[in-house]
């Protein structure tokens, strides 16, 4: 993927107004791409929104990309947070299985992209469902904080 195709991209609203929350409710946040982050960062500082996560993990901090668990598992580490008491939002099924391996809470938010996989067989905690539910499971579940 070029760097021009990378900062075209647009956030999905549901995330942005996700993050604005987290940001807000003092909950930190990592990215764990399988991307280089040369690749991603221009494109999270483009959409304002770099500044906002503890740490990016890309594939150049790991030797085996999702759906090998080790991005999550570093960015685990970065935010000193149990496994268990993090959500990852996953759009792709590799990205899922990886947060499942290291133990992670899913929220699966596909995209025009992703939204014909198969996800039958990821113990994901949610699916595709709009921010103010998310919110809602933030809320309820205290252990994110």
């Amino acid at each position: 993927m070029s760097l021009r195709t990378c900062l075209d991209l647009e956030c999905n609203d549901h995330i942005t107004k996700l993050i604005t929350f987290c940001e807000q409710e003092s909950i930190p946040m990592a990215v764990a791409t399988s991307s280089y982050r040369e690749h991603i960062e221009p494109m999270l500082k483009n959409l304002g929104l770099y500044d906002k996560f503890v740490a990016i993990r890309g594939r150049e901090d790991v030797e085996q990309v999702k759906p090998a668990p080790a991005l999550y598992q570093l960015a685990t580490e970065d935010l000193n947070i149990a496994p268990e008491n993090i959500f990852a939002i996953e759009d792709t099924v590799n990205g899922a299985l990886a947060a499942e391996g290291a133990g992670l809470n899913i929220i699966v938010l596909t995209s025009e992209i992703t939204n014909d996989m198969d996800f039958n067989n990821i113990n994901y905690y949610a699916k595709d469902i709009p921010y103010e539910e998310i919110v809602e499971i933030l809320k309820k579940e205290q252990k994110v904080k």
